[in-house]
């Protein structure tokens, strides 16, 4: 919205801001609020004048024009001082957020087909899903034998690229679970069956956008040394499944 304001408007916005400022004024020689306007106006120059003026006129303006035009905005409009000077009309540009106009649809005419929710239940589904409720009580305890699928390894990692150590994709004493989607899938073809102290190693092809430059389209070796077996045990189920 492009809103212009008449010159007698702005004219009576600087007479009315420069008296609120005279009559506050302390200028040396003259008691307070006594000061000539003229002067007032050059010791706050003309900066800070057209700023006291664009703040004591433009809400109330916009305010008015918003109303004529019965525009009911959604938040403070954003306000550009365009054109603004003594004997001149003012120009202003409101950008104006209001809610957008909403043509609803005869209910009557929809149609709407219930979603398929049949699923078959299967054991394997079943299985899966008391697995997924019991492993966040699952107790992690030592033992003393190899690694198998699903344990928790405790391992020192070693990355070679070029012929070199990669030591910021090195680890010590790590812990990992030997499984699908948490480990990288070599590891997991290579972990089962380690003791404590054995090591065993991995060739990985890292992508080309891999965030470590030094392994970026590079194929690794990644060495993996076993330092603890962890067994995670689930909590048994007391829940019996029957079907008709």
């Amino acid at each position: 919205m492009t809103i212009e304001v008449p010159a007698a408007t702005v004219d009576a916005t600087f007479d009315r801001v420069l008296n609120r400022l005279a009559s506050r004024a302390k200028i040396e020689g003259f008691r307070p609020g006594k000061a000539p306007r003229a002067l007032v106006e050059a010791r706050i120059g003309p900066a800070v004048l057209r700023e006291e003026v664009v703040e004591a006129m433009v809400a109330e303006v916009v305010r008015q024009a918003l109303d004529e035009k019965s525009i009911d905005p959604i938040d403070n409009p954003d306000v550009e001082v365009l054109e603004l000077e003594r004997g001149r009309p003012a120009k202003l540009k409101a950008t104006i957020s209001v809610m957008p106009e909403v043509t609803l649809a005869d209910a009557t005419t929809l149609k709407v087909e219930p979603p398929d929710h049949t699923h078959e239940v299967t054991d394997e589904l079943l299985d899966r899903r008391l697995d997924e409720l019991r492993a966040p009580m699952a107790e992690i305890t030592p033992v003393e034998r190899e690694v198998r699928m699903g344990d928790i390894a405790v391992i020192d990692i070693e990355v070679e690229a070029d012929g070199q150590i990669v030591e910021s994709e090195s680890r010590k004493s790590t812990e990992g679970e030997v499984k699908d989607g948490v480990l990288l899938p070599e590891l997991v073809a290579v972990l089962p069956g380690t003791f404590v102290d054995e090591t065993r190693e991995a060739k990985v092809s890292f992508p080309d956008t891999y965030s470590n430059p030094q392994l970026a389209g590079k194929e690794a070796t990644i060495r993996v040394t076993v330092r603890g077996v962890k067994e995670k045990v689930l909590p048994r189920s007391t829940t019996s499944w029957s079907r008709a």
